[in-house]
């Protein structure tokens, strides 16, 4: 079903115009829509109804622009500004938490007791955006030590060793645990609606050199294995 055209703003004016010019007539209503025919010969004609609704419209408020953006249509049951204000203060609340912390994305969303969809709104409505958690690298004094530590025990091998020793693929087990980021996100207010963008605290120190187990084959080709 297609929708129809509204009048422009000239329009309007010209039937205003014209039914102040014929008021006085015993058929002042087919006047106007005489005149408005001639003048604009390839628009819709408007019926009695709509000019004698756009004529009041012009005494009751001065205009004849559309008065109902704003006060049509269902009003919001969930997206009010209590909920946005509720909404607002959880979200700056948990971005101050760390990143392994349950966020309104998971669990606590229910806490507010709002619909993931009007939750999802209402975050959109007060301009706020969920950001991943960026891992970061989190180096420690030790680890400059252990990395020399290891390049010395490679340079102590023999060159012989090199050329007979082949390394395999190896595995680690840690008992940090993984973090997985693609299950958690913190909110912040958008930089184009005057904030921050992403929190401080969505990032993730992740250790590049933990304390784990290393198990590798080392084959050094003189019928000896080591694991």
């Amino acid at each position: 079903m297609s929708v129809r055209p509204q009048f422009s703003t000239e329009e309007r004016q010209f039937l205003v115009a014209s039914y102040e010019r014929n008021n006085e007539k015993p058929k002042k209503y087919d006047t106007v829509i005489a005149e408005f025919s001639i003048k604009f010969p390839d628009q819709r004609v408007p019926d009695k109804k709509t000019i004698y609704r756009l004529v009041k419209k012009w005494y009751k408020d001065h205009t004849v622009h559309n008065v109902n953006k704003g006060r049509s249509g269902r009003k919001p049951t969930v997206n009010t500004i209590e909920n946005q204000q509720r909404v607002r203060a959880q979200l700056d609340a948990e971005a101050a938490l760390p990143a392994d912390a349950p966020n309104s994305s998971t669990a606590n969303r229910n806490d507010l007791g709002i619909s993931p969809a009007s939750f999802t709104r209402i975050v959109k409505t007060i301009g706020y955006k969920p950001y991943k958690i960026s891992k970061v690298p989190s180096l420690m004094p030790t680890h400059k030590e252990e990395r020399i530590r290891f390049s010395n025990w490679l340079l102590s091998r023999s060159e012989d060793d090199l050329k007979h020793t082949v390394f395999s693929d190896e595995s680690y087990f840690t008992l940090t645990g993984c973090f997985n980021k693609q299950n958690t996100r913190k909110y912040g207010l958008k930089r184009s609606k005057g904030g921050s963008g992403k929190p401080a605290t969505a990032v993730w120190p992740e250790n590049k050199f933990p304390r784990k187990l290393m198990v590798f084959l080392d084959d050094g080709g003189v019928g000896s294995v080591n694991v």
